[in-house]
């Protein structure tokens, strides 16, 4: 179950790994392209700004492009110290150069045939840039190339900060996350785990059970088969073997009433029941079990009180809680079964005088094959499984079954 357990959470920590390689690709790429647009606009709009005052300026004859990057509405732009300007004459001679190039071109010394365009450039001493060249020509001639940049370095810088918070992020959500996985997986697993112990211990509990009445059987019959016998013994052996036979019987009995109980496909037949009258037909089948104890059974409740589910069912389960009772009981004393009715539904409960039982085996009780008096023969103890039945079919109408005891009393309750 531990391998089961490691391989859900490797499971779940692979996906997520996963799911979060590709928001954290997703992130930087889309963070990648926005910042580069972003610096590309900035060169553009700083292209634009430049090829308007070279057009205001004019181009003399023989005296090539008139432009100053000292004029008012460049400055501005061109301090902010991440933004470059070149302007070159159609001859591909510079015309004008930010200082801060240190003489090093934004573009080639052989002018492009075509523009606009963008494109980056790796500058010395300034790194890489996003470029924006615009072209402008007269009489299909170039007379002039404008080319702005913009500093990549601090966007590089940004998504190398970005990357680092990605990672140290991605890197706590897995740890946390596959934590967590092992701790939900051993939640869920639980359970199994829980339902598979129970499992493993019925079924040595029902070979236990069978063990005995089996060995009786096989006993028997090789004690009648040792020596030819008069028709007195064989009846003796076979009167034995009935008993050994009559014990699987009901233990088999109890088990596939215990299975079919447990069966979310075992579909009840709910009708209307008489309380009062389920009651009373299970006590008087008591009554000689009871009287051979001179114990007493009493009954009691609310008038023509009823409920809804499988009378034949609900027999059974009341009818293993007076046989416990009883069983349980102090000779000559008293068992009861009383009624009532409660704003949430109805109680019927069965209380017997005797030993009580313990706190520690209180939350055994009705577990199959579980017997609190250890020392009561198989025989007259029954196999364990009357209280695993009655809660079974209590649950299967939706009610609920409790016990309660204190020293020299107990009381089982039915809630529907």
């Amino acid at each position: 179950m531990r391998a089961t357990r490691t391989r859900l959470t490797l499971t779940y920590a692979g996906l997520l790994l996963a799911t979060l390689l590709l928001l954290n690709v997703g992130v930087y790429l889309a963070m990648t392209r926005a910042l580069s647009q972003e610096a590309f606009a900035s060169a553009q709009l700083l292209a634009e700004q430049a090829t308007r005052l070279v057009m205001q300026s004019g181009e003399g004859e023989g005296r090539g492009v008139a432009f100053d990057q000292a004029d008012p509405s460049l400055a501005e732009t061109l301090g902010r110290g991440d933004l470059f300007l070149e302007v070159r004459n159609g001859d591909g001679s510079v015309a004008s150069r930010s200082r801060a190039l240190d003489g090093n071109s934004i573009v080639a010394s052989r002018p492009l045939e075509n523009g606009p365009a963008q494109y980056r450039k790796i500058l010395p001493g300034v790194g890489l840039v996003a470029v924006y060249l615009i072209e402008l020509r007269r009489d299909g001639k170039i007379r002039a190339l404008i080319a702005a940049a913009r500093s990549l370095t601090e966007v590089n810088r940004t998504l190398r900060n970005l990357g680092a918070l990605l990672a140290a992020a991605s890197a706590s959500a897995f740890l946390i996350a596959v934590g967590s996985g092992w701790w939900v997986a051993g939640m869920a697993l639980r359970p199994i785990e829980t339902s598979l112990a129970r499992e493993r211990r019925f079924t040595a509990d029902v070979a236990h059970e069978l063990k005995t009445p089996l060995t009786i059987l096989q006993g028997e019959i090789d004690v009648a088969m040792r020596r030819p016998r008069t028709e007195v013994e064989y009846r003796a052996r076979l009167g034995s073997l009935r008993v050994a036979v009559g014990r699987l019987a009901s233990l088999v009995g109890d088990l596939l009433t215990l299975a079919r109980a447990e069966s979310e496909g075992e579909a009840l037949q709910k009708d209307h029941v008489e309380v009062k009258s389920l009651v009373e037909a299970v006590v008087e089948r008591f009554r000689k079990t009871a009287g051979q104890r001179s114990i007493v059974l009493r009954t009691g409740g609310t008038p023509q009180a009823a409920t809804t589910g499988d009378a034949a069912r609900l027999d059974r389960a009341l009818s293993n809680l007076v046989d416990n009772a009883i069983r349980h009981s102090d000779a000559e004393g008293t068992v009861t079964v009383e009624w009532r009715t409660t704003p949430s539904g109805l109680i019927i409960s069965v209380t017997n005088a005797g030993e009580g039982i313990a706190p520690e085996q209180l939350e055994h009780i009705f577990d199959r094959f579980y017997r609190v008096d250890t020392h009561r023969s198989r025989t007259e103890g029954g196999a364990g499984l009357g209280l695993a039945i009655a809660k079974s079919i209590v649950e299967a109408h939706g009610g609920i079954i409790s016990a309660h005891s204190v020293p020299g009393s107990t009381v089982f309750e039915i809630h529907l």
